[in-house]
């Protein structure tokens, strides 16, 4: 910082110096930190903290049970409880007869479409179901489920990735397949 000087003053924690041959350091800005002395760059806040002024040595914790959807965050309001995401409507019978078929919703409540794989004593596929909502014909995405000739275990794995503030859905649905349906 004065001309003559025999040593460089390394920045200070909370400043950066990405130059050699400055004369002065740069506050990192909020959402960003440096814990030590010298740095050449700030570190973004990491998921699940905030940096809400400029000039800092450490990133804040969001609140118990909460996180942020990036890193780089710098206000508390960033900071959400996730919403765990789910089926809407989804109702798996318990036991199907051998050759029943039945129907499950795939959307989700973040509005994503599940993901399906099927094993076990029944098939599944993706098909269209037309329902009149509002006087307007839509069509939605469902599963069309058939139980197979032996007595076992129909097993739909379903999944939808993380959402913006949602969850990642991980769902195992297990139906009985025999020749009663109970």
């Amino acid at each position: 910082a004065t001309s003559g000087s025999s040593q460089c003053t390394p920045a200070p924690a909370g400043s950066f110096n990405p130059d050699s041959g400055s004369t002065s350091s740069i506050f990192c800005p909020p959402g960003s930190f440096s814990p030590v002395e010298g740095a050449v760059s700030c570190t973004s806040a990491p998921i699940g903290s905030y940096v809400s002024s400029s000039n800092q040595i450490a990133s804040v914790s969001c609140p118990r049970d909460q996180t942020t959807m990036t890193t780089g965050s710098s206000s508390s309001k960033d900071c959400y409880r996730p919403i765990a995401q789910f089926i809407i409507g989804l109702k798996a019978p318990r036991a199907m007869k051998f050759g029943a078929k039945t129907s499950l919703n795939l959307i989700t409540n973040s509005k994503e479409l599940a993901s399906f794989s099927a094993s076990g004593t029944c098939t599944a596929k993706l098909a269209g179901e037309v329902k009149t909502v509002d006087g307007k014909k839509v069509t939605t995405k469902i599963l069309k489920l058939t139980a197979g000739k032996k007595t076992g275990i129909c097993s739909i794995n379903l999944t939808a990735p993380i959402t913006g503030k949602y969850l990642e859905l991980r769902q195992v649905v297990r139906i009985k397949v025999n020749n009663t349906g109970k």
